[in-house]
């Protein structure tokens, strides 16, 4: 019943035979390409990385090293005072615009009138730089 069903295809072709159709190049030119630089890939790669290891080994290099332990220090827990000393959290300590030393000095104010006062409208009135109303 099966051979009746195809009884157009001769039923002793080799694989080879079956392979070599015309319509068959492209499929089979793809994917000899594609495995192709599959393989070549890989092996450039590891070709590549042994190079390197060895050139990194000839000149004493450290490679990475240096910017994983700097990565890795980052992830470190750490308090705000410390991060503060060692400079990983820069800038000011906190959103009130009279602390801020750029605005200190535009309203011609001290830290001190800053420290105790947290609205742009505590200003008004004030000789800024003796913090005396007026």
């Amino acid at each position: 019943e099966y051979s009746q069903e195809f009884e157009g295809v001769p039923q002793d072709t080799t694989l080879m035979e079956q392979l070599s159709k015309r319509h068959l190049f492209p499929i089979q030119a793809v994917l000899v390409v594609y495995v192709s630089g599959v393989l070549i890939s890989q092996l450039s790669a590891t070709f590549l990385r042994k190079i390197c290891g060895f050139l990194k080994c000839l000149t004493c290099s450290t490679g990475g090293k240096v910017k994983n332990l700097k990565r890795n220090m980052n992830m470190v827990p750490t308090d705000y005072t410390s991060a503060c000393e060692r400079e990983i959290i820069k800038g000011i300590s906190s959103y009130n615009i009279l602390q801020n030393p750029k605005y200190q000095e535009a309203f011609a104010i001290t830290p001190e009138f800053a420290a105790t006062h947290c609205r742009l409208s505590s200003i008004r009135g004030y000789n800024t730089k003796e913090a005396v109303e007026t």
